[in-house]
């Protein structure tokens, strides 16, 4: 399975998700030998409400799409939205 969650009954009838994936990534090579990688996290990449990331990825799974990965440095650093060295401001 590419989305395994557990889900449980609330008191007020709703069934929500408890617990489950939080990353998941889907690795395909064709016949040639090149790959293609693709990820999502389940629902953003910042747990901060107030972050643009908190939830951006929950459109991705609603509609059971993924984003492309890449392993490539140059396509790495030409995607970043902003680029910082740890430990540094």
């Amino acid at each position: 399975t590419l989305s395994a969650v557990a889900s449980k009954w609330t008191k007020d009838d709703r069934l929500i998700v408890d617990q489950g994936d939080s990353l998941v990534l889907a690795v395909r090579w064709d016949a040639q030998g090149a790959q293609t990688i693709e990820a999502r996290n389940v629902f953003g990449a910042s747990a901060d409400p107030a972050s643009p990331h908190f939830t951006d990825q929950i459109t991705l799974r609603r509609e059971r799409r993924y984003r492309p990965v890449s392993l490539v440095p140059a396509e790495i650093i030409r995607a970043a939205a902003r680029r910082y060295h740890p430990g540094t401001r």
